[in-house]
């Protein structure tokens, strides 16, 4: 039995080697199949069969095989727009005319999958790009356009495939596209950003948003380094003009934003460029107004009525004026006025009172000496306060200084009073009792006196209402 085995197994090696199959209704002879052992031929046989089965799956060879391949693709700058289709885009595109309008990236990939095809669905998602790349189809993503990387990462998610439809690109004439270009280079920016030999729609507005980029980061900067200035609104509304078409779902929306948009736009890029020379070459100087101006609003309200009303304008320029480089030159010399006028009253206020207040220092140490007192730090310090008041920028805190003069002498002389009592009280062995200031104008109504019986009334009165004082209060001091 062994033996009859091994016989009829080599006659179904033997006739195995000469024996055809039929693959796809088509006979395939024995002497077209390879293979010397029975194993290796029928290796073939299932080869050229699957070759059969999935005649068309080569096509697919060329393209994406991961995720990775697939994303460069997306992010490929290269344009190949009026390139002709290979056979596996053309056998794609045609599928796509067949499906009807809108077709759902899942069904494609999932018809791909099958007999003929049988090709991987990263290499069917590589296709779609080269085709979409080609002008020839743009996809969407829950109705809202997506360009190729937003379609790569997307697609490659499989439960995103069936939000994603694929629709035919939109044809523009040579006329558009040259419209566009010379909107943009000529009548808006006065610049080429856009190259003039373009032919592409989508490359057309592809190149103006790649010059749009460095412009809005540039104003993106210029907002928040000049936020607090009234002229940043124009920074803002021509950022925003220009943000809008930057941001635009597709190429069509962007050309007819800036279309429609020409003359705003041209206004506002003007008023911009203005803006920039202004700032390039005038801020130094408009900042040193602006701080003078919030360092001497209140030695404003000090100035002669001229300078005052000078004063005034500068405020309004500095808070209102968001086109400052109109009344500019007049503001300088405003500045330099107000400038000049704050200064030599400055000057003269401090040498008055200056003055003043060492004449007052003066008779302080006098008096220090008159009373035998022998401590030095027992008043204020000359030398320190007439610092402070050399040191002082503000005419008001000046003028205050030079009304409290008397106050200031006052204050120190009785100082000096209530230390000589204190120290006498001391020795005698008294109990010190601080004296109460006393104002002999605030005690007396203003009066006139001719005679000296008025005189001798005057000081009676003035006499009884100190006595009441000094009986209340045991001590007083008379300035």
């Amino acid at each position: 039995n062994k033996i009859l085995l091994n016989e009829i197994r080599l006659r179904f090696e033997k006739k195995f080697q000469q024996t055809a199959i039929i693959s796809y209704n088509q006979v395939i002879q024995a002497d077209e199949l390879t293979g010397s052992t029975p194993p290796n031929r029928f290796e073939e046989m299932m080869k050229r069969h699957m070759e059969e089965v999935y005649r068309k799956h080569k096509l697919s060879n060329a393209y994406a095989s991961s995720n990775a391949d697939l994303i460069t693709t997306a992010k490929s700058k290269q344009i190949q727009a009026n390139v002709g289709l290979t056979p596996a885009e053309e056998e794609l595109n045609t599928k796509i005319t067949l499906m009807g309008e809108a077709p759902v990236v899942g069904d494609i990939v999932k018809t791909f999958e099958k007999a003929p095809y049988g090709w991987k669905d990263i290499s069917t998602l590589d296709i779609l790009l080269k085709i979409a790349k080609k002008g020839l189809r743009r996809f969407e993503w829950r109705n809202e356009e997506i360009d190729f990387v937003a379609f790569a990462e997307k697609a490659l998610n499989s439960r995103e495939r069936d939000a994603i439809t694929i629709h035919k690109e939109k044809v523009h004439s040579q006329e558009e596209i040259s419209n566009f270009i010379h909107a943009v280079n000529n009548e808006i920016f006065a610049e080429t950003l856009i190259p003039s030999n373009t032919n592409d729609y989508k490359e057309a507005v592809t190149s103006f948003k790649n010059k749009l980029e460095p412009k809005l980061k540039k104003m993106s900067q210029l907002m928040d380094e000049y936020e607090s200035y009234p002229f940043v609104l124009h920074i803002k509304s021509f950022h925003k003009k220009l943000g809008e078409i930057y941001n635009a779902r597709n190429p069509e929306h962007a050309v007819e934003q800036v279309m429609d948009q020409k003359m705003h736009l041209k206004t506002a890029r003007d008023t911009y460029m203005y803006l920039e020379e202004f700032i390039e070459y005038n801020l130094t100087a408009y900042e040193q107004i602006v701080n003078f101006v919030d360092d001497n609003k209140n030695n404003f309200i000090s100035l002669d009525e001229t300078l005052l009303v000078r004063s005034e304008e500068l405020v309004e320029y500095i808070k209102k004026d968001d086109e400052p480089w109109d009344k500019f030159p007049r503001m300088k010399k405003a500045f330099k006025e107000l400038n000049d006028g704050i200064k030599s009253r400055l000057i003269n206020l401090k040498t008055d009172v200056t003055e003043q207040y060492s004449t007052i220092f003066e008779e302080i140490e006098v008096r220090r000496k008159q009373l035998g007192i022998d401590a030095v730090n027992l008043t204020t310090k000359a030398q320190d306060y007439l610092e402070k008041i050399n040191k002082e920028d503000q005419i008001t805190q000046l003028e205050i200084y030079e009304l409290k003069a008397n106050d200031f002498r006052v204050e120190n002389f009785k100082k000096l009073e209530d230390f000589k009592a204190k120290e006498e009280a001391s020795k005698l062995g008294n109990t010190y009792v601080t004296s109460v200031d006393i104002s002999i104008a605030a005690e007396m109504p203003p009066t006139s006196i001719e005679t000296p019986e008025q005189l001798e009334e005057y000081i009676t009165k003035l006499r009884e209402r100190l006595m009441v004082k000094l009986a209340k209060n045991k001590k007083i001091f008379l300035n």
